[in-house]
């Protein structure tokens, strides 16, 4: 995870306990030039996420490797596993976000 996203979060988890997070579904998707898509800082990311009290939302990870070669001229992933993918964490989000407080995203 980049140091200054990670920054960041420490900054929204402020103060403890009442975190603007705190509560928030959210989904994680990552992107890169290389090969994995940068999909090992998922892991992180969904730590430091969930320690300030965010819902992250159960899905199999979604990392683009080499998205910079699947977008369009439009700038558009068209990859028909990619956009599968991205389709799929969509649809989890959505039923995260209908789930009642309290239980697990």
């Amino acid at each position: 995870m980049p140091g200054v996203l990670k920054n960041a979060l420490d900054w929204l988890s402020r103060p403890n306990g009442e975190s603007v997070l705190s509560g928030r579904t959210v989904a994680l998707t990552s992107a890169s030039p290389g090969a994995r898509g940068a999909v090992d800082a998922q892991t992180a990311l969904a730590r430091v996420l969930t320690k300030c009290g965010a819902r992250v939302v159960d899905h199999e990870p979604v990392a683009v490797g080499r998205a910079g070669q699947l977008l369009s001229p439009e700038g558009d992933f068209t990859d028909p596993g990619t956009v599968a993918a991205l389709g799929g964490l969509i649809d989890a989000t959505l039923a995260a976000v209908r789930e009642p407080a309290g239980a697990s995203a």
